[in-house]
């Protein structure tokens, strides 16, 4: 501590205000460890606030699940009326099989490493069409991957109350955000078989997509800085992503668009 201005190691602090009608100042000297000590201690005391404030936010999800209303995206295989659907923490989700269990095999079997190795010779990398499509599809591939363990690394360790983005349902809040979402599939040529109408019983998320870890190649240690704000919940778009689990039904066909 800088006690440069301080004489005799003493700080002087105010005590009160101004007593009225003689314009003079109520102080008490202390000892700078005194000084040191409050200090401290206001920190401490802005610590627990902060953590209050997250205990707080995390108490809903320990709660018995609610009843709530969502609506679904359909995008694989049509749902039917009255369909149900059932996500715990050990039903995996379409998220997850992509990333985790789609592999990416050239025509003669070569994998994404086997590829580099027998494609790279000193005057540099050289790939067919094929072997280029491979590389491509593994890289953006594991990228998403690894963004999502990430983002699953600091669920475990900091919200594990929270639905898992590889266990659960992505929803969206009401109708209207439905059809934004639509929107957004349409422009990039996702196609959508159904809008649908869930009951759940159990609990959500609600997040904002673009505070997911970016599909670059930063430092880990920046991505999970990126996870932490993701899981924060604050939501800044105006398309937040609804992770929902527990015991889902569909109670309404909402909209049915043909299949191409």
């Amino acid at each position: 501590m800088n006690d440069s201005s301080n004489k005799d190691g003493l700080e002087m602090i105010e005590e009160g205000a101004r007593h009225e009608g003689t314009g003079s100042i109520k102080t008490t000297k202390i000892t700078t460890e005194q000084y040191e000590w409050l200090v401290n201690q206001a920190k401490k005391v802005e610590r627990l606030k902060k953590e209050n404030e997250r205990l707080q936010k995390k108490s809903k999800y320990t709660l018995e699940p609610e009843e709530f209303f969502a609506y679904h995206l359909v995008t694989n295989q049509r749902m039917s009326l009255g369909q149900q659907l059932h996500f715990d923490k050990h039903q995996k989700n379409t998220l997850y099989r992509f990333f985790f269990e789609k592999e990416r095999l050239s025509s003669t079997g070569e994998d994404f490493m086997q590829i580099l190795h027998s494609h790279y010779t000193d005057a540099g990398l050289n790939l067919d069409d094929e072997c280029a499509n491979v590389v491509v599809g593994y890289a953006n591939q594991t990228i998403r991957a690894i963004r999502e363990v990430i983002a699953e690394m600091v669920r475990l360790q900091e919200y594990p109350e929270y639905p898992s983005r590889l266990s659960c349902l992505y929803a969206a809040k009401s109708y209207e955000d439905s059809l934004k979402w639509k929107e957004l599939f349409d422009s990039y040529n996702r196609k959508v078989l159904q809008i649908v109408k869930l009951r759940v019983v159990g609990n959500y998320f609600e997040g904002d997509g673009d505070l997911l870890p970016k599909n670059d190649g930063v430092a880990f240690v920046r991505k999970i800085e990126q996870a932490k704000e993701y899981w924060k919940g604050d939501v800044k778009s105006e398309l937040p992503e609804m992770l929902i689990n527990g015991k889902i039904e569909v109670v309404e066909i909402v909209n049915e668009f043909p299949s191409l």
